[in-house]
């Protein structure tokens, strides 16, 4: 009886993985394109109340109770502050003082079941819940969490304090900016940097079927090229790359990677593939989107042909004559100080924090999705 409970359990299992293959990993062709979404905030996450205590004050304070990744002050300075125009406050990481801080931020994956938080909370202190990675490397049941944030800080622009990896802003219109020859600055010609080799959007197959048709350096933990993550030669290495790839690991709704914005510092042309809508959120005519093009192979023939020509390369940067690349900050230090500053903002507080995150198009954290991850990276490499 033992035996047939066990060949039925071996069974079922190669029948999933079959299904696995079948369903997932064995793509006919890649797909350049992502399915756009319109998504509406939904009141049901969100109880709002009708009257809101708001305290006037002329400074208002944000006290850090987690650190980000590691970081106590977030990587702050004092000048992401100081260049709010209207309103003025002021940070600290001094717990001491949560009684009379005006909000409460804490970092998504520094959170847990087992955080300590203030044991004291004033009727009109906001508590702010900060995230900057895709939703499936918040590992946290947020679920747990419901009822106890007043406000989220999101690369999501349906988020109440708007903070993306990077931005951009206008120059002044009569100011003459004289650009070079980027064309001439670059000596090589395409480069990906992934530090995950099993990523929700299989972007190592897209790159596989992009180096059939022309040159890409790849670099990470699952590149061909080696450059040790702190190393200061990096970054002198990778901008002489004319494309940067910047493919993203998730397709989620306005989110956006560091890298795209490092290639724009770097005078590279961005080459995209995610789920945000680069039109409304990136300098124009900066980047290249992969989904504009039919084939892997369409792709790479474009590309080359914009790295033989110095006048169509340097065509893309003429962004930088009405516009520039603002310094990363970790959250959106003057929307959130904005905000704190506006009497106008109702009261209110997450009663379905997990539905508010999921309502996205890119899935969350669920073990079963990092089953699949590691059984699609195998495929692959086996020759599926």
């Amino acid at each position: 009886m033992l035996t047939v409970w066990k060949n039925l359990f071996l069974s079922l299992l190669a029948l999933t993985f079959a299904w696995m293959l079948v369903t997932s990993f064995l793509p006919t062709s890649i797909d350049l394109t992502v399915a756009n979404r319109d998504y509406v905030a939904d009141s049901r996450f969100i109880k709002v109340f009708p009257h809101r205590r708001f305290k006037n004050t002329t400074n208002k304070l944000i006290l850090l109770w987690t650190k980000y990744f590691g970081s106590s002050d977030w990587n702050f300075q004092r000048s992401f502050l100081q260049s709010c125009s209207r309103s003025r406050c002021e940070m600290t990481t001094d717990r001491g003082r949560v009684a009379e801080s005006d909000a409460v931020l804490f970092n998504s994956r520094d959170v847990d079941t087992s955080t300590v938080f203030p044991e004291t909370r004033r009727p009109e202190q906001v508590w702010v819940l900060h995230n900057s990675e895709p939703p499936y490397y918040i590992y946290t049941d947020l679920a747990a969490f419901n009822g106890v944030f007043n406000w989220t800080s999101w690369f999501r622009q349906d988020a109440d304090i708007y903070s993306p990896y990077g931005d951009y802003k206008k120059v002044d219109e009569h100011k003459n900016t004289l650009l070079p020859n980027f064309h001439a600055q670059k000596s090589n010609l395409s480069l990906w940097v992934a530090s995950s080799c099993t990523d929700r959007a299989r972007r190592y197959r897209l790159v596989h079927e992009i180096e059939k048709y022309m040159d890409v350096d790849t670099y990470g933990a699952c590149g061909r090229h080696i450059c040790p993550k702190r190393s200061k030669k990096c970054p002198d290495i990778f901008k002489k790359y004319k494309f940067l790839f910047s493919l993203e690991n998730g397709h989620c709704r306005d989110y956006i990677t560091e890298k795209f914005w490092s290639a724009l510092r770097q005078d590279q042309i961005p080459v995209t593939w995610g789920g945000a809508d680069y039109k409304k959120m990136a300098p124009p005519g900066s980047y290249i989107d992969i989904k504009h093009f039919p084939s892997p192979r369409a792709l790479a023939m474009y590309l080359n042909h914009v790295a033989n020509n110095a006048s169509l390369y340097n065509s893309y940067f003429q962004w930088r004559r009405r516009y520039e690349v603002t310094q990363h900050q970790v959250v959106g230090w003057c929307h959130l100080c904005t905000a704190l500053n506006d009497p106008r903002r109702p009261a209110q507080l997450y009663t379905d924090l997990r539905g508010w995150v999921d309502a996205d198009a890119c899935r969350g954290y669920s073990v079963w999705g990092v089953i699949t991850d590691y059984i699609a990276r195998v495929a692959f490499l086996i020759g599926f």
